[in-house]
């Protein structure tokens, strides 16, 4: 190998392994984004759930450079097999992390809402759900970072019951504002927030399949999901 050879070659593996940090960086700062959001809610801490909301704009710009990068090398070095399945794959993972991080930062803006309010009905049953969707992105973000198929299987076995969590928790929040028609406006910021994390929980099975095609080329098949009258009848008992 000539020495201009070799200089090509170190310069696309350093771009190769500069995709993959950035990526790495972005779902480390989304996490924080996610654990500042729930911390917020749990303190009832206006000054972190406006800190929190206002750091998206750090994530946005993450989201930017990896594609930047990930074009330009695209362009100039026309990657091919595992080298074009790590750039696609970084760009998709990226722009899944920067849904997750829009999502906590709304959780954060509907904490302050509720906070000023004075009344935070529900908040046990939202901490819950969140408590179950916070080790999902750590382990989104594990499994892109070593290309663990195994992990990325647990995420999307570990959706579910999220759909679960969050089904039973919409029931509540009809429930509470029968009885409690005076919160009917907090308890829409609450169905949002739940939502919100529901939603986390899909992007986050989004990243495990992307991980099974950065791995083989291809995504597990997904299982068949009830049709809207089977959903009807066992969400409704009709």
């Amino acid at each position: 190998m000539n020495t201009l050879t070799g200089h090509i070659v170190r310069s696309y593996d350093q771009e190769l392994a500069q995709i993959s940090t950035l990526t790495a960086q972005m779902g480390g700062l989304v996490e924080q984004q996610l654990q500042q959001s729930l911390r917020a809610l749990h303190a009832r801490d206006n000054e972190l759930a406006a800190k929190t909301y206002e750091n998206d704009n750090s994530i946005d710009s993450v989201e930017q450079e990896i594609n930047d990068l990930s074009l330009k090398v695209l362009a100039l070095r026309q990657p091919m097999a595992s080298d074009l399945r790590l750039i696609v794959g970084s760009m998709k993972i990226a722009r899944d992390l920067e849904r997750i991080g829009d999502y906590a930062a709304s959780l954060a803006k509907r904490s302050y809402a509720l906070n000023s309010s004075g009344k935070l009905p529900l908040s046990a049953s939202l901490l819950r759900l969140g408590n179950l969707v916070a080790p999902m992105v750590l382990d989104a973000i594990a499994a892109y970072s070593s290309i663990d198929v195994a992990r990325a299987h647990q995420i999307l076995d570990n959706d579910a019951p999220i759909d679960e969590a969050y089904d039973r928790m919409v029931g509540e929040i009809i429930t509470h504002m029968q009885t409690n028609p005076d919160d009917i406006k907090l308890c829409t910021h609450v169905l949002f927030m739940a939502k919100n994390l529901e939603r986390i929980g899909d992007r986050c099975t989004n990243i495990a399949e992307t991980v099974f095609f950065m791995d083989s080329g291809s995504t597990p098949k997904a299982p068949r999901r009830p049709n809207l009258a089977e959903k009807l009848a066992r969400d409704t008992g009709f």
